[in-house]
């Protein structure tokens, strides 16, 4: 969803002449959220494969 929102960012370079007020002051936080949320998915990516090994492991001693 932000990924959509953030792509309204080509809409700005494609008035580029023109201005777009609100696009243009929102362009940098959309863009900023965007890479916190992609560094979010990787930090819960990490604890989630280890969880799921540690659940594998004990699941085959049994």
């Amino acid at each position: 969803m932000f990924y959509c929102i953030y792509t309204a960012a080509s809409l700005i370079m494609y008035r580029y002449p023109e201005r777009t007020p609100v696009l243009a002051e929102l362009t940098p936080i959309f863009t900023l959220l965007k890479w916190c949320l992609i560094y979010a998915s990787f930090a819960a990516l990490v604890p989630g494969v280890l969880i799921s090994i540690l659940y594998d492991i004990r699941k085959r001693k049994n």
